[in-house]
């Protein structure tokens, strides 16, 4: 489809006409959604969509157990037109409510009519429901926070737009706290989106047991409740540092910034860090530093702050491995070391050259020191 010239040519003279080419087929719905239209008590998006695409442009009629839908209280009907798409839109808006749920629900005609052709599609309608109960775990617990991953396994209606969780020490005769977990959309193995959320509870009570309650909300209403219980730990040394430095090769040849994340304390507030380094040897050919035997003992750094979550290591040598280890320590006792290995930057041969040339240097002089002084002796 388009426009077009024609262009003519002989010994007498040139010649142009221009003409327009359109194609004009039957009203079709390549661009309808296949899925199906939800409606429940109170919404007042209850719609029924039809795109339709012709040329000429199709008129859309609706109809409902045979008979056409004209002018009906429980109906209003939108149409858009877009001429330059040769598409029709045309929005059937329901109204349910006791007394029309018979005639609303169930499937609809959408009729697609133009000079061509007439083409026409089922539709269905099906009356949403909130939610079902969600499926809750716990990822997992330390003394004073639990981390919650639900979902929902399958919803005839809306999607699931938030989580609502209520949580309670069990013998507390108080109102729960709350809290709202956004949802995530993830795939499962039909490659059908499954909405799910993952929420951590803090500042919670050390080995204190919580009743936990989680409801699944969407437009339609909230779902029934998951409740369960869950314990918090008791008091503990603190869990295992994590580094978060984000190279293992240093841009400084003779030190080295050190990052981590400030772990879980146990339930007891976090005394001090402790930090220590020492020269290593690695595994050669490896996507990663791996130990291969220690080259000196370690130094330790002691009495690094609580509030710290980086420290400079300095006084390095060049072109030199090291693997550090950080502990974290508060009254019950220090965690598993954290270990890391990395490279200084430059060349280790370089300083080696430079200590033999010194030493050398300071044998040669030690000699001549000597021999001058046995030269006077003997004068």
């Amino acid at each position: 489809m388009g426009d077009y010239m024609c262009q003519a040519h002989n010994n007498d003279g040139d010649d142009i006409s221009y003409g327009h080419l359109s194609v004009r087929y039957a009203a079709k719905f390549n661009k309808q959604p296949q899925a199906p239209f939800y409606n429940w008590y109170g919404n007042d998006k209850g719609n029924v969509t039809c795109i339709v695409n012709g040329n000429p442009l199709p008129v859309v009629q609706w109809f409902k157990g045979g008979n056409q839908i004209t002018g009906h209280a429980s109906y209003t009907i939108k149409t858009i037109e877009e001429v330059d798409k040769f598409q029709v839109t045309s929005i059937l808006h329901a109204k349910l409510d006791n007394s029309s749920e018979q005639h609303i629900l169930g499937d609809y005609i959408c009729k697609g009519l133009n000079a061509v052709g007439t083409n026409n599609i089922t539709i269905r309608m099906l009356q949403a429901d909130e939610p079902p109960a969600p499926v809750v775990s716990v990822d997992y617990y330390t003394a004073h926070t639990i981390r919650l991953a639900i979902n929902v396994q399958s919803i005839q209606g809306p999607p699931v737009t938030k989580f609502n969780i209520r949580y309670k020490v069990q013998s507390s005769k108080e109102n729960p706290m709350t809290a709202e977990a956004p949802v995530e959309w993830r795939y499962n193995f039909d490659d059908q989106p499954v909405p799910r959320a993952c929420i951590t509870l803090d500042n919670l009570a050390v080995k204190t047991l919580y009743i936990i309650t989680v409801t699944a909300v969407n437009d339609v209403g909230e779902s029934a409740p998951f409740e369960f219980n869950q314990q918090t730990r008791p008091y503990s040394v603190p869990q295992q540092v994590v580094i978060t430095s984000p190279s293992p090769d240093s841009p400084h040849p003779t030190s080295f910034q050190l990052m981590w994340n400030k772990p879980d304390d146990g339930g007891s507030e976090i005394q001090k860090y402790i930090l220590s380094y020492r020269e290593v040897e690695i595994i050669p050919n490896r996507t990663q530093y791996e130990l291969s035997k220690p080259l000196s003992g370690f130094t330790y750094v002691d009495h690094i702050p609580p509030t710290a979550v980086t420290y400079l290591l300095s006084s390095l040598i060049p072109g030199t491995y090291y693997q550090v280890e950080v502990q974290a320590v508060n009254t019950q006792g220090t965690s598993i070391p954290q270990s890391y290995i990395f490279k200084t930057k430059g060349d280790s041969s370089a300083i080696s050259g430079s200590l033999l040339l010194f030493t050398m240097s300071t044998i040669v002089t030690i000699t001549m020191t000597a021999l001058i002084t046995c030269l006077q002796v003997f004068m």
